[in-house]
């Protein structure tokens, strides 16, 4: 279903320890955000927007302190149990920074057996 570079949590770490200089925004948690989703099935290539990346929950990075204090937790259900962090994110006006498939390679294929279906066309 989906393919990481050996070097993925080290450089979500290093996102989140370089946030917040400069002036810039000290993010809480990151993500990978694809590019490019491709479906078996159909067939079809979907060039994702970098504005607009793909919530892909198994990529979820985070402070430990925030996940602590924020009182998050994860959704009860046996399949995208991780939505329920993202949920939360969203409730409270949240996001992840997500660092983007051309910083750090990854591959996220869709087919039937995927447990998400094979929807790229949906997205």
């Amino acid at each position: 279903d989906d393919v990481f570079p050996v070097c993925r949590v080290r450089r979500q770490v290093e996102a989140l320890e370089d946030s917040g200089g400069k002036g810039g925004k000290a993010w809480n948690a990151t993500c990978v955000g694809p590019q490019f989703l491709y479906s078996l099935g159909a067939k079809l290539l979907q060039v994702v927007s970098p504005q607009y990346p793909p919530r892909i929950e198994n990529t979820l990075c985070f402070r430990r302190s925030w996940f602590v204090d924020g009182a998050f937790s994860f959704a009860n259900r046996s399949v995208a149990e991780g939505g329920g962090l993202w949920d939360k994110m969203q409730s409270l006006g949240q996001e992840a920074r997500a660092i983007l498939s051309c910083e750090v390679p990854f591959f996220y294929g869709r087919h039937s057996f995927s447990v998400c279906g094979d929807g790229v066309a949906e997205l």
